[in-house]
């Protein structure tokens, strides 16, 4: 070894018993060295360290949280009353092991209500795909014993559901194929005519049409709907909506 790397290894050396030497008073304490040191929840805090800064996602009930981890600062706790579908809820506000059940509908893919089949019979479209039938609840009201008409024209369907001054009608594509198609982002259309306000027509602003089945061979189209309109003043919601049409 020549002269010069010896006394690099000596500077070295000595370097190290200078470091390794030090009260320990002149060495960074843990909870401010900067590492994740054993007992520290976090780099410098927790344990034994000061308390580590609360966070929304920490799985501590702090900082004014009403739960753990909302509430207060953080996004609210789900409720069974929040207008949300959160927490463990199977619909909005319903469903789930804390809130109420969630009412039938003809889309939630459980026989339940007054149905024969999975959403099928009953208040919804028939099970039997060779029985014309429509089907909607409007503001929370049924539509009793609708006439029900399926047309075609210039490469549009026509369904439509009448009863009591009430006429609902849901446009697609003639070439459709089943899916869910959402208001008004998807080609697919809904209107609601109620003779008894003014404006009389509601327009579909949003929701969502499922194409069940559609055999074009034999001209017969199956699905469900549930949408939200308006005429300019009000708003209509109309759920449970279901249809077995031929055109």
């Amino acid at each position: 070894m020549n002269k010069f790397a010896s006394t690099l290894s000596l500077i070295a050396f000595g370097m190290f018993l200078f470091i390794s030497c030090q009260p320990e008073a002149n060495k960074i304490p843990p909870c401010y060295n900067g590492k994740l040191d054993k007992g520290e929840v976090n780099i410098d805090c927790g344990g034994d360290c000061p308390p580590c800064a609360a966070t929304c996602d920490d799985g501590i009930l702090n900082q004014g949280e009403s739960g753990v981890d909302c509430g207060g600062p953080c996004p609210l706790c789900p409720t069974c009353n929040d207008g949300i579908q959160n927490g463990l809820e199977t619909g909005v506000d319903c469903g789930g092991p804390e809130c109420a059940e969630c009412p039938a509908s003809c889309d939630d893919m459980l026989m339940n209500g007054t149905e024969e089949g999975v959403d099928c019979g009953g208040d919804c479209v028939s099970c039997d795909p060779q029985v014309i039938s429509f089907a909607a609840t409007i503001d929370g009201l049924a539509m009793v014993g609708p006439i029900t008409n399926g047309t075609i024209a210039v490469g549009v369907l026509n369904i439509s559901g009448s009863a009591s001054g009430i006429q609902i009608s849901i446009t697609v594509a003639a070439d459709i194929d089943p899916g869910t198609y959402i208001i008004p982002d998807s080609g697919v259309a809904a209107t609601l005519n109620n003779t008894s306000t003014s404006p009389s027509l509601f327009t579909a602003m949003s929701g969502s049409i499922v194409i069940v089945n559609h055999d074009k061979a034999n001209k017969t189209l199956t699905g469900t709907f549930n949408f939200v309109a308006n005429n300019g003043t009000d708003d209509t919601t109309v759920t449970n909506g279901s249809f077995n049409v031929s055109y």
